[in-house]
């Protein structure tokens, strides 16, 4: 049995790499711009779990308006408000 913590782990590269899939190069285009990174360097966080930066994630979380929080790309830096104490 896997704990909640566990679960949230597997399940949010699974949304990243959903997002990303859905994006059209054209999309994915516009998102590197808006966060000020190459879409070389975002395919490495969304597809293959490569840790963002805070600021990273706080710019995804804006760019996509809440669709990709920060929690789900860094749950370390940000975690779920019913995980904190």
């Amino acid at each position: 049995m896997s704990t909640e913590k566990e679960q949230s782990r597997t399940t949010s590269p699974n949304l990243l790499e959903f997002y990303w899939d859905g994006l059209t190069p054209n999309q994915r285009s516009k998102l590197a711009k808006a966060v000020k990174k190459s879409t070389a360097s975002l395919r490495q966080v969304f597809k293959y779990g490569r840790p963002a930066s805070g600021t990273l994630a706080l710019a995804i979380e804006e760019y996509t308006r809440g669709y990709i929080s920060r929690q789900v790309i860094r749950a370390d830096l940000y975690p779920p408000p019913s995980d904190i104490d």
